[in-house]
């Protein structure tokens, strides 16, 4: 294992992430590809093999919650207490997100993150852009929450790699 591997597979040790911190996956996209990217660890880079083998990728996550319809999305937003929730819709402008941005971007206590670029004229743009307030199914929300952005997070994918798990046999 390369030292950039190993670190990488570090940057959050699990002993930083309290146990019990529920974390939700509530994107019906990103569930399916984590479906499908757990049955190939015979084709993980280097990089994703060292997570797999310290045990630190999203199947040793005892608190991870894999959110697979609307209703269950809809009680996350009751939860009380500290919770990670991770969706998506790229620039806040369809889906689950819209009701999780609307239950909590008031709160003082919420951090929002965005990931990559936000069109012009999205929710996400205007909330990257510190907007005071935003309109959500056509109410206005306060944004009291503390945004953060990650410009980029991930490197681009590689092609040969997704050919070879979309052509991976009897899998």
């Amino acid at each position: 294992m390369k030292a950039s591997s190993a670190k990488a597979a570090t940057l959050m040790p699990p002993e930083r992430i309290p146990r019990d911190l529920p974390i939700f996956l509530d994107s019906p996209l990103a569930v399916g590809a984590s479906e499908i990217y757990l049955l190939h660890p015979d084709l993980y880079d280097e990089e994703a093999a060292a997570i797999n083998v310290l045990k630190r990728g999203p199947q040793h996550m005892p608190s991870l919650k894999i959110i697979r319809t609307a209703e269950e999305s809809q009680k996350i937003n009751e939860v009380a207490g500290t919770a990670t929730v991770i969706a998506g819709s790229g620039m806040a402008t369809a889906g689950r997100i819209l009701h999780h941005l609307k239950h909590n971007l008031w709160r003082q206590d919420c951090h929002v993150v965005f990931v990559g670029f936000q069109a012009q004229g999205t929710t996400g743009r205007r909330l990257v852009e510190r907007a005071s307030e935003v309109k959500i199914f056509r109410e206005p929300v306060a944004v009291k929450a503390r945004l953060h952005t990650i410009k980029r997070l991930l490197r681009p994918c590689r092609p040969q790699r997704v050919r070879r798990v979309a052509e991976a046999p009897g899998k």
